[in-house]
């Protein structure tokens, strides 16, 4: 990525036109130099990203002449994510006269227990079960009882069920099914969700200026942009090895001018951050310049919160360039401001 004094000459301009279009309103940013005409892709910085339109209807490629070069947008792929079922390790699985007991363990000490998913040998019955956690594997706590309802499935040997728990942190747990009323079960399996997050290239992350405010039970990020933010993922980094928070996005409304008090805050994004998961929370296009992050904490300590980035998909401007079209100094031209990059294409590519 080259700094800007280290182009020589400018090829075009780039505007994000204001909401009355006049001069006074514009904002702009050059290009650098190309050495041949080409057809050549444009990426478009956050800033230029932020005060533009969403659908950048009002941005312009600008030659001497004050002629629009034409130009096609191209937005970059989301991130993806999969799932993947992975084995507890299992301790003991055994049957008794009247019980069957699976004792299992985290992956990592650090692991937050909440969704077991379990595998039975395919079985229509009607049993109890109960799941226990322990620090030792000897003193054993209640966590949850569960009626547990098997109807067979019709196309496997085998049926799986979701067990939904408190969330712990127990180093053992231990699942004891009643078998006082009918045969044991066979239990072939104990597992949890991996989830996996596949950061595409076509998405870039962007630190934001944040500040922080702790309350009783909650934690608040107040994020305020000398522009618009277009969202598409947020991270939020966290230096706590163990933990698990629900969390949402709010947007101040306006202060009413006829009332002396602030109006209610409107909530636009829900959404669960935690040591387990790989993901971050994924969003469509969301456009803010002022909002908060609320995290409940509930009887837990507040986050150590290290950095606060939002994750943006990369609007890309392909045009044809010419090296003879050059911009005349203008004193809206924002000195220092610089795009991320530009790569000649092929013609029969565009």
């Amino acid at each position: 990525m080259k700094q800007w004094g280290s182009w020589r000459g400018v090829t075009a301009a780039v505007f994000a036109l204001g909401l009355s279009h006049s001069f006074a309103q514009q904002w702009k940013a050059e290009l650098p130099a190309v050495e041949k005409a080409g057809v050549y892709r444009i990426v478009l910085s956050p800033e230029m990203v932020g005060r533009s339109q969403a659908i950048l209807g009002d941005l312009r490629i600008m030659n001497e002449e004050g002629q629009e070069v034409p130009w096609l947008v191209e937005f970059g792929d989301h991130d993806t994510f999969s799932d993947t079922l992975i084995d507890f390790e299992v301790l003991r699985n055994e049957s008794g006269p009247r019980r069957t007991i699976v004792d299992f363990v985290p992956p990592s000490p650090d692991f937050i227990t909440e969704v077991i998913h379990l595998q039975f040998k395919n079985a229509i019955v009607t049993k109890e079960l109960d799941l226990r956690g322990s620090y030792d594997g000897e003193h054993w706590y209640f966590i949850k009882g569960e009626r547990l309802d098997l109807t067979g499935d019709p196309e496997s040997t085998y049926t799986m069920r979701i067990l939904y728990a408190p969330k712990n942190d127990y180093g053992y747990y231990r699942l004891a099914i009643n078998d006082s009323l009918s045969a044991p079960l066979k239990v072939l399996s104990v597992k949890w969700k991996k989830a996996t997050r596949n950061r595409s290239a076509g998405m870039q992350g962007v630190s934001m200026p944040w500040t922080r405010t702790d309350s009783a039970g909650r934690t608040w990020l107040r994020v305020q942009s000398p522009y618009m933010i277009a969202m598409d993922g947020l991270d939020i980094v966290v230096e706590d090895r163990r933990y698990q928070r629900q969390c949402y996005i709010e947007v101040p409304l306006k202060r009413s001018t006829r009332m002396p008090l602030e109006l209610p805050q409107g909530r636009v994004e829900s959404f669960t951050i935690g040591s387990n998961q790989a993901w971050s929370p994924a969003f469509r296009a969301l456009r803010m310049d002022t909002f908060n992050i609320v995290i409940h904490n509930g009887d837990d300590q507040p986050l150590k919160i290290a950095r606060l980035e939002y994750r943006q998909r990369k609007r890309t401007l392909i045009a044809e360039l010419n090296p003879a079209c050059v911009t005349r100094s203008l004193p809206a031209i924002r000195r220092g401001h610089r795009l991320i990059t530009t790569d000649p294409l092929q013609r029969q590519a565009a």
